[in-house]
């Protein structure tokens, strides 16, 4: 998940977001255990967009 300018994942895992490509699913993934939320996405670019939108409306 580096590299991508969408959102700078550092300042997401400072937010206290975790990510990680599955494998088995072929999917992006993201979890903030503080606020119960789980993301997953098919390429890194959406998921970053889909995280974006939520830290906003936070």
């Amino acid at each position: 998940m580096t590299g991508y300018s969408l959102y700078p994942s550092s300042d997401l895992r400072r937010r206290g977001w975790t990510f990680w490509f599955g494998r088995h699913t072929r999917q992006y993934w993201a979890a903030h255990t503080r606020s119960m939320r789980l993301v997953c996405a098919d390429t890194p670019e959406e998921l970053l967009g889909l995280l974006r939108e939520l830290v906003q409306t936070r």
